[in-house]
């Protein structure tokens, strides 16, 4: 443990906390933290939520549902024809052409 006399003292009494001294616990700190927790072995009590909470919007309604509905309205629009040619097998998708009176 640094003692009173090791650390630089200002005029009015308080000590120099200077850029590196800073940096150190400012990086020692998240490591004593982690070796206390491992020391520790959690032998504390651990929280729980006692309280349950509605499901998220996400959950109930997500974007593959909302792409399935937006697809829907036109899903039936669609023709797939599987021809037998010369070279093999070909597919075509044939949608239905709408002209509306333009």
């Amino acid at each position: 443990m640094a003692q009173d006399s090791q650390l630089p003292h200002l005029g009015d009494g308080r000590s120099d906390l200077g850029r590196r001294r800073f940096l150190g616990y400012l990086l020692a700190a998240p490591t004593l933290v982690s070796a206390a927790e491992l020391v520790a072995g959690g032998s504390g009590p651990k929280a729980e939520a006692a309280v349950h909470s509605p499901p998220q919007p996400a959950e109930i309604y997500d974007l593959n549902d909302m792409l399935t509905d937006a697809a829907r309205a036109t899903s039936n629009l669609i023709r797939v024809q599987v021809n037998s040619d010369h070279i093999g097998q070909s597919l075509h998708l044939c949608p239905q052409h709408w002209v509306l009176g333009q």
